[in-house]
């Protein structure tokens, strides 16, 4: 039997074959970098999409949804950028709401709502028209909506305040975009995915105080909650909540008045 030393010895034309092969490797993974970089320079920029909901009462406040083009992006999709945004303040409008900004990468609209059955039909209403009209469902071989989103408000009133329990679901799974992985194997290896530089963000506004269920990686700030939404996979928020009631309020403002007025002047 061969010692253990003699046969990891390789002889001269390994050695040469090994060369080769890591001279081969290096090359092909040059060009994966060069290739990469250049995409990179090429496809610069992103998508931002926020969605906010700012709680005035239990009865009062509005829908926000901004959509922003940043970078080579805004430049190469005019086209679909005017539809996008056209569909996007036409559904708004129908649903009651303003544009608050419309220029060059941005748009910005306001939708308003006076209950909570009346929030969940406007947010979902909205968001679904802008799954629809936006360049993110030109696939032909994906569905016309690849954001699949949920949203659902429930509130019971004690009287002086309303007790919020909400839920969104935002499907991103269908978004993904450049990722450049490293193996032992093949080195470096590019992956273009079908979508790239999507960003999303779910707001909430009003509550100063606010239990988050699920969705912990959340940003404060004030009266501001901020949930970064991430591309491939199901984003699943939960919170509960209090907003004041301002016809409990009123209410109680009545009763006192009536009831002063009693005790002074008594028939």
């Amino acid at each position: 039997m061969l010692p253990d030393s003699y046969n990891q010895r390789r002889s001269p034309i390994q050695r040469r074959y090994r060369q080769r092969q890591w001279r081969r490797a290096a090359r092909r993974n040059l060009l994966w970098a060069i290739a990469w970089i250049s995409l990179s320079f090429m496809l610069g920029g992103c998508v931002d999409v926020e969605a906010g909901v700012e709680f005035r009462d239990a009865n009062h406040g509005a829908i926000t949804q901004t959509v922003r083009l940043d970078g080579s992006l805004a430049a190469l999709t005019s086209a679909g950028e005017q539809a996008w945004f056209d569909g996007l303040v036409a559904r708004s409008q129908q649903l009651g709401g303003k544009t608050i900004e419309r220029s060059p990468g941005i748009v910005t609209v306001k939708v308003p709502f006076n209950n909570g059955d009346d929030l969940n039909k406007k947010f979902n209403e909205l968001i679904t028209a802008s799954a629809r009209y936006s360049p993110l469902a030109d696939n032909p071989n994906s569905d016309p909506t690849p954001l699949g989103s949920r949203f659902a408000l429930s509130q019971r009133n004690f009287g002086l305040a309303v007790k919020n329990h909400l839920e969104y679901d935002l499907d991103l799974r269908s978004l993904k975009g450049l990722s450049l992985d490293a193996t032992e194997d093949n080195g470096l290896k590019l992956s273009i995915l079908p979508r790239q530089g999507f960003n999303a963000t779910f707001d909430v506004m009003g509550p100063q105080r606010l239990k988050v269920l699920s969705g912990k990686e959340v940003e404060h700030h004030e009266n501001l909650w901020q949930w970064p939404l991430k591309p491939g996979q199901i984003n699943h928020i939960a919170v509960d909540f209090w907003v004041p009631s301002y016809v409990g309020w009123g209410a109680l403002f009545i009763a006192a008045l009536v009831g002063v007025g009693w005790w002074t002047y008594p028939q």
